[in-house]
């Protein structure tokens, strides 16, 4: 789990605790990327966009690389996934081989870096979700601190559409409207 200036709290950390205690994960580790500027704020329903701070992509994956590294992985997955927009495909695949390269230069066997969603959409996440029986209601996708879902920031309204148009029922929703 990254703590990547975007706005966490004891919710995201329990839910990956849950889900690697679902998956039989023995070990879990909670990293805290910071930044010079924390210039990323929880947005209001109606801002779609949010400030990122800098490169804030290639530090998530270089931290989680580092982290492979040092545990001896094979293979770092990088869950990155952007609703299939494809210049976003491009910058998450050129950030990865990037990150690769640049751990190449000082580790001679390095992890390969699996982004194995960045190609789907959110409906085809949720649909090979089903397929693969993924416990949802150990998901957590809310950008504002608090224990559950509050159903109007940008990220509850895109898992509510994905799950819709996956015709899925969501076991977090919160039947609050946006």
């Amino acid at each position: 789990h990254v703590s990547d200036a975007r706005v966490k709290h004891p919710a995201r950390l329990a839910h990956v605790r849950k889900q690697a205690a679902h998956f039989g994960v023995p070990r879990t580790q909670h990293v805290v990327a910071t930044y010079p500027k924390d210039r990323l704020s929880a947005p209001m329903p109606d801002q779609p966009e949010v400030a990122r701070p800098p490169m804030q992509r290639v530090t998530v994956v270089s931290l989680g690389l580092a982290h492979a590294i040092d545990a001896e992985a094979g293979r770092l997955l990088w869950p990155a996934q952007v609703d299939a927009r494809v210049e976003d495909i491009a910058r998450i695949t050129e950030q990865a081989e990037i990150a690769a390269h640049l751990a190449a230069l000082d580790h001679p066997v390095t992890p390969v870096i699996e982004t194995p969603l960045v190609d789907l959409s959110d409906k085809q996440v949720i649909e090979l979700g089903e397929h693969l029986n993924v416990p949802w209601h150990l998901s957590f996708s809310c950008i504002h601190a608090g224990d559950v879902h509050c159903g109007a920031c940008p990220a509850c309204i895109r898992r509510r559409k994905a799950f819709d148009a996956a015709g899925v029922s969501d076991p977090v929703a919160t039947g609050r409207a946006a």
